[in-house]
């Protein structure tokens, strides 16, 4: 009996997490990869990119970059690098002996979005109400007042290890966020049912938007990349389960209740 081919090729698309570098100094790299939650970004892959970087600083990086180490560091915060995308020619050479792969940065990567994962698990929720962003994320967090955006409505409750997020939008909760689930948004959230898992406001870059929650008792909160886990928070612990909104303050994270 003739064997079966033990495998076949496949054209697919993925959603890969960009994670656009604006240093490659090893240090600064570490210490911002420490003060991340652990496993907040639950095991994601991601793709360092290079664009925001000059060439005359990726030029005097180079003899110093040591990607096996990033690749540790974020490792260890649950966001596994995989790959680089730009680059010069030299600094993509040292990233391909460390094992990762390069990408050609003129080909567009779609931000990373659950949009068919929230029309599929719950109906209502379309184009219309969940808009494309542009294409080219912004080279700088915004520190203008949120624009208008759309809204997404999630009604149903989710469960953990689900994920929702509302591209271009704001996010309105209607249902249970369960511990271990997590709901991202462009624009603000809002919470009118309990909050237990991962919520992310602002996640183009918006250091102005916030997450309000009726009942606040989310595991670790960011806006603009920023996280704070609120179990190692000892302010957290008179307000959470009550009415609070999370908001940036430079490189700082707030909770306040909200009366």
């Amino acid at each position: 009996m003739k064997s079966k081919t033990p495998f076949t090729c496949k054209s697919g698309t993925l959603d890969i997490f960009l994670l656009r570098l604006h240093s490659l100094d090893n240090a600064a790299l570490s210490a911002f990869a420490e003060r991340t939650p652990k496993n907040f970004f639950a095991g994601r892959p991601c793709v360092a990119e290079l664009d925001a970087l000059p060439e005359a600083a990726q030029k005097e990086a180079l003899p110093h970059i040591d990607w096996g180490k990033l690749i540790a560091d974020f490792s260890e915060r649950g966001l596994n690098l995989i790959g680089l995308r730009g680059g010069i020619p030299a600094l993509r050479q040292s990233a391909k002996e460390a094992g990762l792969a390069w990408f050609d940065a003129e080909e567009r990567a779609r931000p990373l979005s659950n949009a068919r994962f929230a029309a599929e698990e719950f109906p209502g929720t379309d184009e219309e109400n969940n808009p494309k962003p542009p294409e080219t994320a912004p080279d700088e967090e915004s520190e203008q007042p949120s624009r208008a955006r759309g809204v997404l409505f999630l009604d149903r409750p989710l469960r953990s290890g689900q994920v929702v997020y509302a591209r271009n939008s704001d996010l309105v909760v209607t249902a249970f966020v369960s511990p271990g689930a997590e709901i991202m948004a462009d624009g603000n959230i809002y919470a009118y049912a309990p909050l237990r898992g991962r919520a992310h406001a602002g996640v183009c870059g918006d250091v102005n938007a916030r997450i309000l929650a009726t009942h606040f008792a989310a595991e670790v909160v960011a806006i603009a990349h920023l996280p704070l886990a609120l179990a190692e928070d000892e302010a957290f612990a008179a307000l959470t389960q009550k009415p609070a909104q999370a908001r940036r303050e430079e490189d700082e994270i707030k909770i306040e209740a909200l009366t």
